[in-house]
């Protein structure tokens, strides 16, 4: 009796049906498998599970069938990840999705990140964030704006120079809600590092200034990020 009352066992059972279930069930299903899954053989993981999560990600319930899926990502091994599972991750980045399938995407991004080839990287993740600054949607936009400081290492200078500071500074500009422009705004701070003294002084501290923000702790943290760098260099 102990075998049915066993919960992996349980686990399983309800995922093999999860396709009858309603997305509070699914739910309760994807948050039992996140818990046990580190007790699940891969053999069973790759074979049985993460087939029928796949499936799922087709489907209107992607953004709940997510968890899962990145959890068993986490586990993978680097060769297990390119070999089995980096294929799907492209297409799941490069299809037609809801928002917030996209926005929970950026916000586990250092998940994949930590076990993608550099090259994949550039090829299939830094345009996904770029293609969701650029969208209509304020909750992948925010989500984007959070994931710069995630990805800033695997960006040349050029780029964030020419593309994300840019967007950063348009999002601001355009952008009613005040929670975005603050996400722009630490944004812009996450790239200073990145930034060449000469293109702080020209578009950085002269986009500040103009700032009208009931914020001015962001924007001062900001200014004082650069005057420490600014200091540095002095000294060096």
């Amino acid at each position: 009796m102990r075998y049915f009352h066993d919960p992996i066992i349980t686990c399983l059972q309800c995922l093999d049906l999860i396709e009858l279930q309603d997305p509070g069930q699914k739910c309760e299903v994807y948050n039992s498998l996140v818990q046990i899954l580190p007790s699940i053989p891969k053999k069973v993981i790759y074979k049985h599970i993460y087939p029928i999560l796949l499936n799922e990600c087709r489907g209107t319930d992607i953004t709940l069938a997510m968890s899962p899926l990145l959890s068993i990502i986490e586990l993978a091994s680097r060769e297990e990840y390119t070999e089995l599972i980096l294929a799907d991750v492209r297409t799941i980045m490069g299809m037609s999705k809801p928002i917030q399938s996209t926005a929970y995407l950026l916000d586990k991004l250092s998940i994949i990140l930590a076990k993608s080839p550099k090259e994949e990287i550039k090829t299939e993740v830094l345009p996904l964030v770029f293609n969701t600054l650029d969208s209509n949607s304020l909750q992948g936009q925010e989500a984007a704006l959070t994931s710069i400081g995630v990805i800033k290492e695997y960006v040349d200078d050029q780029v964030i120079k020419k593309i994300v500071l840019p967007r950063a500074k348009n999002l601001f500009a355009r952008s009613s809600n005040v929670k975005m422009k603050i996400n722009a705004l630490t944004c812009i701070k996450k790239l200073l590092d990145s930034l060449d003294k000469m293109i702080i002084l020209d578009e950085v501290l002269p986009f500040l200034t103009e700032i009208s923000c009931q914020d001015a702790e962001v924007v001062m943290t900001i200014i004082g990020r650069y005057t420490i760098r600014s200091n540095e260099g002095k000294s060096s």
